[in-house]
């Protein structure tokens, strides 16, 4: 099952409703929202965020951006957030926390009480509950908890508030999921995803006070249909981020009526809750910046990462396995190429879709710059051999034996991630959202190859 993937524009336009000032670097101003993702901020103004590009942003006031090295070992994020004492905490598409180091090597530290949790650190603990990223398909009791405060350990040592339970139990993560922002009095701010509601708890789990902002499209029961063969979660998102400004107050970003290619931004009291001022923004995915005077502008993210300096890709981690006729498919064989890796199995209906495009794909390039490898997860080989039968591929294929996702700690399948010419992360996908991804994988390939030259692909 997989959730529906709403559109959102692309292009930020002109804002409407409040002046838009031009701060400066001096100016104090924070980054809370960078490309639609909400910037974690610890007490002496260090923020970091996950980037849609699957990069970690390290960010600081006056609109300064830097990249942070990370050695994921082939996990996804799906958030990061920084602590009181500036550690990056990073929760990957299993629901494991871990902790990044200053080199960028990272460690787990455990789980928390929540499938796949959203966090939000505030002194020596961390608020949690339901991410809104990432979610599971399972019931939960009408007595579980909305969010908990967790001690060091991830351990509950506060529940705040009840989850709400819909007609269809299986989408329990998905209608108690949200966003949460610490306060400084060691209590917490709840947006849930899909429903017009902000909630405030005080340091004990109390409610403080709880805002509805009029929003028309809520959607507390999604439905599940199937379309063209394929199984549809059917929802309609409300809030898609939380923020506490350098001002005190509370930042919203949600979704105008019922359009998922706009967003409002509303201000809110926190002390009562009471919205402040709304603006609207024409995209789903905007870069926010907040100054101290509560002054609201829109910079431009890639003129600020022309100053972060360049990427440090990671190393993918190797992979040996047997193809189809006994040979060994090794990463190791493929130096000097670029690569797309796509992992699938044979029971996953998205793959039949997707195996075809890319075949489509890597006809277009160079098989002597170029090589696309399929790794089946499949347990057993006779389903995965049958799979290519039915859909005949000229990717290469390896045969994981279903020990891959233990590795490569993808979410679901499929998962495919494109290696540069040294062998290092260029992008991961998790999932597969039709034709445009397809093109953004063909555009990125295009890109590696323009800035490798030629000469440097000999092989045999």
């Amino acid at each position: 099952m997989t959730k529906r993937i709403w559109a959102a524009g692309a292009v930020l336009a002109a804002l409407a409703g409040l002046a838009v000032f031009t701060l400066t670097r001096g100016s104090g101003a924070r980054i809370l929202w960078w490309q639609g993702r909400a910037v974690s901020w610890s007490p002496d103004h260090r923020g970091v965020a996950w980037a849609p590009a699957g990069e970690l942003l390290q960010f600081r006031p006056g609109l300064r951006v830097s990249r942070l090295p990370v050695a994921l070992a082939g996990r996804t994020i799906v958030e990061a957030v920084v602590t009181g004492s500036g550690d990056v905490l990073l929760v990957d598409g299993s629901g494991t926390v871990v902790r990044r180091h200053d080199a960028g090597d990272i460690v787990e530290i455990g789980r928390t009480p929540f499938d796949i949790p959203t966090l939000a650190p505030g002194g020596a603990q961390v608020w949690a509950a339901r991410s809104a990223v990432q979610f599971t398909f399972r019931p939960e009791s009408s007595g579980s908890a909305l969010a908990a405060r967790l001690d060091s350990a991830l351990e509950p040592e506060l529940r705040a508030d009840t989850v709400s339970i819909p007609s269809n139990p299986f989408f329990s993560q998905l209608v108690n999921a949200g966003h949460l922002v610490a306060m400084a009095d060691g209590g917490a701010v709840f947006a849930p995803f899909i429903r017009d509601e902000v909630v405030r708890f005080d340091r004990d789990g109390r409610v403080l006070w709880r805002t509805k902002r009029g929003l028309t499209h809520e959607t507390p029961d999604p439905r599940m249909f199937v379309d063209s063969g394929r199984v549809v979660v059917d929802y309609a998102p409300v809030n898609l981020g939380l923020s506490r400004g350098p001002d005190g107050r509370i930042y919203v970003l949600s979704t105008p009526q019922a359009t998922t290619a706009a967003s409002r931004l509303d201000v809110l009291d926190a002390g009562t809750g009471r919205v402040l001022s709304t603006t609207r923004f024409d995209t789903a995915l905007p870069t926010i910046a907040v100054d101290r005077r509560g002054r609201i502008t829109t910079p431009e993210p890639d003129s600020l990462l022309a100053r972060a300096g360049d990427l440090v890709r990671e190393a993918f981690p190797p992979f040996d396995l047997p193809d189809l006729a006994g040979n060994r498919l090794r990463l190791a064989d493929l130096a000097g190429k670029v690569v797309l890796v796509n992992f699938w199995a044979s029971w996953c209906a998205p793959c039949r879709e997707e195996m075809p495009a890319l075949d489509s794909l890597r006809r277009t390039f160079d098989s002597t710059r170029v090589a696309f490898v399929a790794l089946s997860d499949d347990v057993i080989e006779s389903a995965a051999r049958r799979f290519l039968a039915e859909h005949p591929v000229g990717l290469r294929i390896g045969l994981g034996g279903g020990r891959l996702k233990a590795r490569y700690h993808y979410v679901g399948l499929p998962y495919t991630a494109l290696l540069d010419a040294e062998g290092r992360v260029v992008r991961r996908w998790s999932g597969y959202t039709g034709p445009g991804q397809i093109a953004g994988e063909g555009a990125l390939i295009a890109d590696e190859l323009a800035r490798t030259p030629a000469a440097a692909h000999d092989h045999h």
